[in-house]
């Protein structure tokens, strides 16, 4: 129950909105302070008119009453005389419109005058009266139900004393509370009215600034909102546009190898196959006649050269299938090829290694580490040959050196290679890097490819 009623106070605040939760919380806050502010108030000024008409009423009392004490009998008795005297005093001097009853008591505690009520068999013995006939004022707050009609009173009993000053009687009256309320009321009435009205006038102000300011932030909020949703949907649009770039590119790359081992088939089927004839029909005659011109005997081993050059083109443009190797087996595969189209040694060597890369970037490592090899066999003769293949921070690090020789063979010149710069863009369209310096008499190629995972998680391999 109590948490229902909770949460529907909680929906009903966030309902209200900036403006309305400034209403509610400063109306809220004027209010309380208003009434605490207005209690204090009220008592303090309660009580100071209630001891100021006290001081006034006893010495009132004491003027009144006083010339008459002298003219008590012996015993104490108020004569019939001086009781109509004392009630037309009490009339004429307007004390019955602030006390509500007057009584005179002996000092033995027996009543001998009463303003609206005497009985003669009532008897006072409260200390506020054994304080009266010990010469002191004494005070007391009586409830307004022993006196029909009345609210709170306050009963006061003050010494009546003779010419020599001796205590020879006790009066008692009464202060009718009432109307110390209804003056402290029509006092403070007024004061509340004009704090309520600046008060009020102060949160309308505020009120208004606050709904401006919540109408500028609803703007505000809006517009941010509105450029959020346009942000969003330019990020979506650009993830798009990446993915289906990152999409072509690899459609690209796959046409682009398939294109090169589709010539390096035909080179294979074509050419080749058609020197290999002229090659076997060459020796034949040769073995016909028993020998042949030394001219002929050129163009022999000039169509055996092109063959073997012809044949080694083919197999470099061939890409093998990449699917069905893992990454360290796509590494030998191009190093073993290198190693039996050229007759080079390559030195191989693997630091941590992953799987699972995608195909497109093994299709790369194998082209640029085909590349770097070709080119350290044409300019250095294939001397002091090495791969390193690792990886390190999310990056495939592929490093290809070979003694830094010139070559004077000439016959790999005509050979199709990337070259320096198209490794270079090789890379960078998988957002790497490719750098190519000479140290020390090594011809260092160092390659960085961030690794892009096909299907499966990436796992390190030894």
């Amino acid at each position: 129950m109590l948490w229902a009623l909770e949460s529907s106070i909680r929906n009903y605040w966030k309902r209200l909105g900036l403006t309305g939760r400034f209403v509610v919380a400063s109306t809220s806050w004027t209010l309380l302070v208003l009434i605490v502010a207005g209690t204090a108030q009220a008592h303090l000024l309660r009580e100071n008119l209630r001891d100021v008409r006290t001081e006034v009423a006893v010495t009132y009392m004491r003027g009144i009453i006083g010339p008459f004490v002298d003219a008590f009998q012996a015993d104490g008795s108020v004569p019939a005389n001086i009781k109509r005297e004392l009630d037309e005093v009490i009339e004429s001097t307007g004390l019955a419109l602030q006390i509500a009853d007057v009584k005179i008591w002996r000092l033995d505690g027996s009543q001998i005058y009463g303003y609206k009520d005497l009985d003669l068999h009532a008897r006072a013995d409260s200390d506020e009266f054994q304080m009266a006939v010990n010469g002191e004022l004494g005070s007391d707050f009586e409830d307004g139900d022993s006196f029909a009609g009345t609210a709170d009173l306050h009963e006061i009993y003050i010494p009546l004393r003779d010419r020599d000053g001796q205590v020879i009687a006790v009066g008692e009256f009464y202060e009718d509370y009432g109307r110390v309320d209804a003056i402290a009321f029509e006092i403070l009435s007024g004061s509340w009215a004009i704090r309520l009205a600046a008060l009020a006038t102060l949160v309308a102000i505020l009120t208004f600034i606050v709904r401006e300011a919540a109408r500028t932030l609803q703007k505000q909020r809006s517009e941010i909102s509105s450029n959020y949703r346009k942000r969003s949907a330019l990020l979506l649009q650009n993830r798009n546009l990446i993915a289906s770039a990152e999409e072509a590119h690899r459609q690209a790359l796959k046409s682009g190898e398939r294109l090169l081992s589709q010539i390096g088939s035909e080179i294979h089927d074509g050419p080749i196959q058609v020197l290999t004839l002229a090659a076997l029909h060459a020796g034949f005659e040769k073995k016909e006649q028993g020998g042949a011109p030394r001219g002929e005997n050129k163009v022999a081993d000039l169509i055996q050269s092109a063959l073997s050059e012809l044949r080694r083109i083919s197999h470099g443009l061939i890409l093998p299938d990449i699917e069905t190797l893992n990454t360290q087996d796509t590494v030998r595969t191009v190093v073993d090829l290198h190693q039996r189209l050229t007759g080079s040694e390559v030195r191989l060597s693997f630091k941590t290694l992953p799987e699972g890369l995608s195909p497109e970037l093994r299709a790369c490592m194998y082209r640029v580490i085909q590349e770097g090899l070709n080119n350290g066999y044409r300019h250095a003769g294939g001397r002091g040959q090495a791969v390193e293949v690792g990886s390190s921070a999310g990056k495939i690090e592929i490093t290809v050196e070979n003694d830094a020789l010139e070559s004077s063979s000439s016959t790999d010149a005509a050979r199709p290679r990337l070259g320096l710069k198209g490794i270079r863009n090789r890379v960078q369209s998988f957002h790497g890097s490719a750098d190519f310096r000479i140290v020390d008499g090594r011809a260092i190629l160092e390659i960085e490819l961030p690794m892009t995972r096909s299907n499966g998680d990436v796992k390190a391999r030894q």
